[in-house]
């Protein structure tokens, strides 16, 4: 519960220690540490050696392109917002942000991509649609981007999700 592992009974010498497995919702780095257990002289009961194993938590990253619908070029200038699909929850249960709530923006640069920069926690859902059309273009206002960020293995530091939006141009007619 607190994290620590303890291995007794093992005979003086060097140790290779390798995290297997991270806990859930973090990512295991494949870190190796040495642990020397020497002798502590012949007061001392036990020898003891420790090594400390820090995982970081694993991370999301959404991005978006946005391309015309006719020519497939990347837009630049279309803002994107970043919703929970849900209530969530920290640890203690309390709801830190409503279902619906806008917890990013992101506006495409000249190629028409954009990354998010929030940092979104494990285990909720969320979803992505166009707040504002690049000049001369119409509002995608038919889709959204749908995904839930759960825990993997723990051998990936960052999950990605991305979606192609594709906005149709302004049109006019002269008569």
């Amino acid at each position: 519960a607190d994290g620590s592992v303890t291995v007794k009974n093992l005979h003086l010498g060097t140790y290779r220690v390798t995290e297997v497995q991270a806990p859930k919702g973090f990512y295991n780095a494949k870190e190796t540490k040495d642990v020397v257990i020497a002798y502590a002289g012949q007061t001392a009961e036990a020898a003891f050696s420790t090594a400390t194993f820090q995982n970081a938590r694993q991370k999301a990253e959404v991005s978006i392109v946005k391309k015309d619908q006719d020519t497939m070029n990347g837009l630049a200038g279309g803002i994107f917002g970043l919703y929970a699909a849900e209530n969530i929850q920290s640890a203690d249960g309390n709801t830190v942000a409503e279902q619906d709530t806008l917890l990013d923006k992101a506006t495409t640069g000249a190629d028409g991509s954009a990354v998010f920069s929030a940092d979104l926690p494990i285990d909720h859902s969320y979803y992505v649609k166009e707040i504002q059309a690049p000049a001369n273009y119409l509002k995608n206002a038919e889709d959204a981007y749908s995904f839930r960020f759960e825990a993997v293995s723990g051998s990936e530091a960052k999950v990605s999700f991305t979606h192609t939006f594709t906005n149709e141009r302004v049109s006019a007619s002269i008569q």
